[in-house]
């Protein structure tokens, strides 16, 4: 998969050249900046492993192409709505929390609780968190079963007879 960061060296470069010259020109701030690069390096990664998984997957490079998209744009979907739900049950459970020992203490009034960080942060956090470790999932799959994938052993083991003589 080093290889997948090597080609892209140079796209990589010349985006970060941009981004850069957008902190100086203060058109970007220093956190969105340093967002759009660790998005962009986590999903870099997620994309290399999804295109080494489709390319031993797939019979042709179009199709290997097709599907590495067809499984960014799904991820990305999923990933959205998966950090969207754990952070709505994380603050939930905050607030819930918050409430239980508010009223345990004799603190009955309607103030909401300050969450500990925004939402926005939170579902940054769960969506790169989540899109790392199935990145990692597929990584180690191709590691484990790169043989297999690429054809090179059977799906079954081909059953011998011997003959008795």
């Amino acid at each position: 998969m080093v290889e997948s960061f090597y080609s892209l060296r140079w796209f990589l470069a010349a985006t970060l050249t941009v981004w850069v010259l957008g902190v100086m020109l203060e058109a970007i701030d220093f956190y969105g900046f340093t967002t759009l690069v660790i998005r962009t390096a986590i999903y870099v990664g997620f994309m290399s492993a999804a295109g080494v998984w489709s390319s031993l997957f797939a019979t042709t490079s179009g199709r290997a192409i097709t599907l590495a998209l067809a499984i960014w744009l799904v991820g990305k979907i999923l990933f959205t709505i998966a950090a969207v739900l754990l952070v709505a049950v994380a603050m939930l459970i905050h607030y819930l929390l918050w409430s239980s020992l508010g009223l345990a203490i004799g603190r009955t009034s309607g103030i909401m609780p300050r969450p500990l960080m925004s939402f926005e942060l939170a579902m940054t956090i769960f969506e790169l968190a989540l899109c790392v470790g199935t990145a990692i999932l597929i990584a180690w799959y191709c590691h484990a079963r790169f043989d297999r994938l690429a054809g090179r052993c059977p799906a079954r083991p081909i059953p011998v007879r011997i003959q008795p003589t």
